[in-house]
């Protein structure tokens, strides 16, 4: 169930060495020259095209010194550019988890997701002079839907801010207390959360409206970001989501292959390529990657269903083979 819409809860941590030894250089690149670097990673793409998550106006800027203006120098300054994202008298954001944006996106809509919210706050926090950046949150019950007999899955984001006296660390939804894992992520990783999240959304939103949905945008959009990140394991299942719908299933079966090469516990790779190996009739495949997915995550209800489809399978075969 989505978290509800609300104000952005902030948690704090104590910093640990996996964070305070990370590489500065890889966490504080400016709008500019990341562009520079997305072109150069990506090739066929426009410089102007180029989306920048955490980019802010000057305005908005000038609006958070304003809020910390009298705020004494120290680590209260990072307590109060927090909670200036929700004050009214500040930006006055909230959190929807179906609405995913750039920084300037969200301060216009004064609404966002988690990695829209983060963006945000990332944005500004540099602006100011802090350090800060992104974290991927793997949570014990992921953001997925069931599209067909296949799964899309979404990411969680967090954000880190480091004034040098203060570290803490903002989640926006909560679920970081529920982490299975957290890790800072740099602005190509979070670019490629991005594009992988709005491709996910478009799904989301044209199956609501019920519209015909646009695969040939959404496939655009995740592949973006594995070509962003090719180590973006997700993102490399949800293009195979995407190939399958539009009846590339050979290019569907590599993507899920990929995604499980990156991280074998993609759990909906493993179930993609269940249905996938299902349709083409190869059961012992198919049998393989569900053993595999059930070791991972055996309440998944999808499990159940695709293990009933093989065995069916399975007794449609051997009643041909007795005739």
């Amino acid at each position: 169930m989505a978290p509800p819409r609300g104000l952005p809860l902030a948690l704090v941590a104590v910093a640990t060495c996996a964070f305070a030894c990370a590489n500065r250089s890889a966490y504080d690149f400016t709008p500019d020259s990341m562009r520079h670097e997305v072109v150069r990673r990506v090739g066929d793409i426009d410089p102007a095209d180029v989306v920048v998550p955490f980019e802010v106006g000057a305005p908005a800027i000038a609006h958070a010194r304003e809020m910390l203006a009298g705020v004494p120098a120290g680590e209260d300054r990072i307590d109060a550019l927090v909670s200036s994202l929700s004050d009214p008298a500040g930006f006055g954001l909230h959190y929807e988890w179906a609405t995913s944006g750039t920084a300037a996106e969200t301060l216009e809509r004064r609404a966002g997701n988690c990695l829209a919210l983060s963006s945000t706050l990332i944005g500004i926090a540099r602006g100011l002079g802090f350090r800060a950046w992104y974290l991927e949150v793997i949570v014990a019950d992921p953001q997925w839907r069931t599209e067909g007999d296949l799964a899309v899955q979404a990411d969680h984001v967090a954000a880190v801010i480091d004034s040098g006296e203060k570290r803490l660390y903002v989640d926006f939804s909560g679920r970081l207390l529920g982490a299975r894992r957290v890790r800072p992520i740099d602005d190509f990783e979070a670019l490629a959360h991005y594009y992988n999240n709005r491709g996910y959304e478009t799904l989301h939103r044209d199956e609501v409206m019920g519209s015909e949905v646009r695969w040939e945008e959404i496939s655009r959009d995740f592949e973006l970001a594995t070509r962003v990140h090719p180590a973006h394991a997700r993102a490399w299942n949800n293009l195979g989501v995407a190939r399958a719908r539009q009846g590339d299933d050979t290019g569907a079966r590599l993507a899920y292959e990929k995604s499980i090469e990156i991280d074998p516990e993609t759990q909906s790779a493993h179930l993609n390529l269940v249905a996938l190996f299902l349709r083409a009739g190869d059961l012992d495949r198919a049998a393989r990657h569900l053993d595999l997915a059930r070791r991972l995550e055996p309440r998944n209800p999808q499990i159940e269903r695709l293990t009933d489809s093989l065995t069916q399978s399975a007794a449609n075969r051997w009643a041909a083979s007795e005739r």
